[in-house]
């Protein structure tokens, strides 16, 4: 939930400058695997409504923190078609800019880094300005 805080701080500082979206995809750390401890419950979603309400679990913790909750939260479909697109699993970054990627984050969580985000969004907002 830290990096997510951070994205949610950076989401406030570059909204005027571009669009913020989550897309909720599968659990990376479902509970009926052994996984780390401290993580949200969430076991495997079976159909898209179980998806639709981890999406909504993720809200819940979502809400009041920062400015992550006024990110729009996009839920996947149950054949994961976003995740795969974007190589998503268990997370990851990206900038999409006229309809082509100019930033592609490394794997999260180890790889997921806001820093590099803000210092691509400030090269685009910066050229921006200049054209």
């Amino acid at each position: 939930m830290a990096s997510l805080e951070k994205f949610g701080a950076l989401a406030a500082k570059f909204s005027q400058e571009a669009d913020f979206t989550l897309v909720y995809i599968e659990e990376a750390h479902p509970a009926e695997e052994a996984n780390f401890t401290g993580n949200i419950e969430i076991s495997s979603h079976q159909n898209f409504e179980e998806k639709l309400a981890a999406a909504g679990i993720l809200l819940d913790k979502m809400a009041g923190r920062m400015e992550v909750d006024r990110i729009p939260l996009l839920v996947d479909t149950m054949a994961n078609t976003l995740s795969k697109a974007y190589c998503a699993l268990p997370e990851r970054l990206y900038v999409v800019l006229d309809g082509k990627i100019s930033y592609e984050g490394r794997e999260g969580p180890w790889g997921y880094n806001v820093a590099e985000v803000e210092e691509h969004l400030k090269l685009l907002a910066g050229s921006k300005k200049s054209l």
